[in-house]
């Protein structure tokens, strides 16, 4: 699976995007070092941890506004 998006974060904003509901990807204006560091590969939130089966693309507001837009999602 390829994904391509585009995001605005403001200050000290956190917030995620979540792949077929099992790996999330930080979006953070100033991650810390341990954030950054974080590779479990499948998340304490996962919905499985089946990775290769079909899952949804979730998008998280969490602490702060974040804007994405120019979501492209390949599955081949």
């Amino acid at each position: 699976m390829q994904l391509h998006l585009e995001f605005n974060i403001e200050p000290e904003s956190n917030s995620g995007v979540s792949l077929r509901g099992r790996c999330e990807i930080q979006v953070l204006d100033n991650p810390d070092a341990k954030m950054a560091l974080d590779t479990r590969g499948t998340t304490g939130g996962a919905l499985s941890r089946w990775e290769a089966e079909p899952g949804p693309l979730m998008l998280q507001g969490d602490r702060g506004k974040v804007r994405f837009r120019s979501i492209q999602v390949r599955t081949r």
